[in-house]
């Protein structure tokens, strides 16, 4: 039980509405998402219908999830966020598009591309949110768009979407992720790396062994040599492990160990 037990649906979205602190404030809308009845339902719906934009963000980050991982309000959800994508208030668009997220149907990807170009790079975020995690050539041509942004958790997470939460494999798909093993940011690169291992893609052995003899910057490119599963990688993981073994933490050091193992496992 939560700390809000005692109060009603209707004093726990007050509650909510006047919550400066951001943990306590997500800690009451997790609490009416658990609690998963019609009378936090219709409550969400009344918030969407009001003149309030505060309170049209909260009906949306409501009934986004509300009764977690089931689909007990899953029409009524899709049927009340898309139309929050033409919110006046970008807030409430944002909210709307992260929510439509938590919502995966193939209803969502029209609505979510007619903002794929939103100048708010919060609402882009959203959108990539919204779209990833369905299988559908609309969506993926989304996310490809998304993963060249100017806007790094945009990109970051779109390239995400690409490489790991999809099992498409297109010759557009291979080329977004490609394109992003130059970019800027290691994750990004790493994210890539991935995506392109789990492909079995001709070009990431290279780019993955220009990442595992370079400064080390982070675990990912270690996952895309497990992943490849390709023996050259055995020497240079060993190296690594060598050289940075007083460095890392235990887990990075197992994340080199089962890269080796999975390594060792390919003739």
């Amino acid at each position: 039980m939560t700390r809000y037990k005692n109060l009603t649906t209707k004093e726990l979205i007050e509650a909510a509405y006047k919550e400066q602190n951001d943990d306590d404030f997500w800690e009451m809308i997790v609490d009416l998402h658990c609690r998963g009845s019609d009378t936090e339902l219709h409550a969400s719906l009344d918030l969407i219908k009001s003149d309030d934009p505060i309170s049209r963000q909260i009906g949306a980050q409501i009934i986004s999830q509300l009764d977690p991982g089931k689909q007990t309000y899953h029409e009524q959800a899709i049927k009340a966020l898309i139309p929050l994508l033409e919110d006046k208030n970008e807030d409430v668009i944002e909210v709307a598009a992260f929510g439509l997220g938590h919502r995966q149907d193939k209803r969502n990807i029209s609505h979510l591309l007619k903002v794929v170009d939103h100048p708010n790079a919060n609402i882009r975020h959203g959108v990539v949110m919204g779209l990833s995690r369905i299988e559908d050539p609309a969506a993926i041509s989304g996310l490809i768009k998304l993963s060249a942004d100017s806007d790094y958790d945009t990109r970051n997470w779109a390239t995400f979407g690409l490489g790991s939460q999809c099992d498409m494999d297109t010759p557009e798909i291979r080329k977004a992720l490609r394109e992003r093993l130059s970019d800027e940011d290691p994750e990004i690169r790493g994210e890539a790396l991935i995506g392109l291992a789990k492909r079995k893609d001709s070009q990431v052995k290279q780019a993955i062994i220009k990442e595992l003899t370079s400064e080390f910057l982070g675990s990912l490119a270690i996952e895309a040599a497990g992943v490849l599963a390709d023996p050259d990688f055995i020497p240079l993981l060993e190296e690594l492990k060598r050289v940075e073994k007083d460095n890392l933490p235990k887990s990075m050091l197992r994340d080199i160990e089962e890269a080796l193992e999975s390594c060792s496992k390919n003739p």
